[in-house]
């Protein structure tokens, strides 16, 4: 699933699920999982300012 990086989105994605997963055993939404990638990302853009 990782081999090919072209399409970096699959790691915010499985970051997400991790982060969200931790926290709870109910089912996630995608409205819950593309938040989390939108939160992961900005946070990545305050930490190195691009």
């Amino acid at each position: 699933m990782f081999n090919n990086k072209a399409q970096s989105y699959k790691f915010y994605w499985f970051e997400a699920v991790l982060n969200l997963t931790k926290d709870t055993d109910e089912d996630l939404t995608f409205e819950e999982i593309t938040d989390e990638m939108k939160l992961g990302n900005s946070m990545i853009y305050v930490e190195t300012g691009t």
